[in-house]
């Protein structure tokens, strides 16, 4: 990786930011992504029943559910779709979920009036006590009109944080759209 990190400017050209490399860049970019999931409807989906469907369910002794075939989960605003789903709890409160499949589908509305936050991930894994959310094995994250593209994406709610890294040649895909409204007297 170089010394700095290319962007273009609200006019259109490019310049150069010295020592700003493209991981913290994509933190940057979608800061205001980790932002908004932080916000109050967010925080009511956690006080909102959690409903769980599949083809099969088994439950064993060590406090882990493992849901098969055509997983859904909704809770509140929150929907997660995947092939399988293993959902770990202590006593009661959920600690950990892993959801697979070819694409396990992860779905946010972080405030009435937001564009959802979407990703996708060969793995989605939430860590319920850290609140953090890794994607993992073709990962993307979005919130219209940004997006991040990496082999894996991790993102801290509590912190707002988001890293991506690439695939084998290392490379992060991020696709950010200014304000429309930038330069814009008001």
């Amino acid at each position: 990786m170089g010394q700095g990190f290319d962007m273009r400017g609200s006019a259109g050209r490019r310049r150069r930011v010295p020592g700003l490399k493209p991981l913290p860049c994509a933190a940057i970019v979608l800061l205001g992504v980790a932002a908004a999931a932080a916000q109050a409807p967010a925080l009511d989906d956690a006080e909102q029943p959690i409903h769980w469907r599949a083809d099969h369910a088994e439950v064993d002794a060590a406090g882990r559910t493992i849901l098969t075939g055509d997983v859904r989960m909704e809770q509140g605003t929150l929907r997660v779709e995947a092939d399988r789903m293993v959902i770990e709890y202590d006593g009661d409160r959920v600690v950990h979920v892993a959801a697979e499949g070819d694409l396990a589908r992860y779905r946010q509305r972080p405030w009435p009036d937001a564009a959802p936050v979407e990703a996708d991930a060969e793995r989605i894994v939430y860590h319920a006590a850290e609140e953090r959310v890794e994607l993992l094995g073709r990962a993307y994250l979005a919130q219209e009109p940004n997006e991040i593209r990496g082999e894996v994406i991790r993102y801290d709610v509590r912190k707002g944080r988001i890293d991506a890294a690439g695939d084998g040649d290392g490379r992060v895909e991020m696709i950010w759209q200014p304000d429309r409204n930038e330069g814009e007297s008001r």
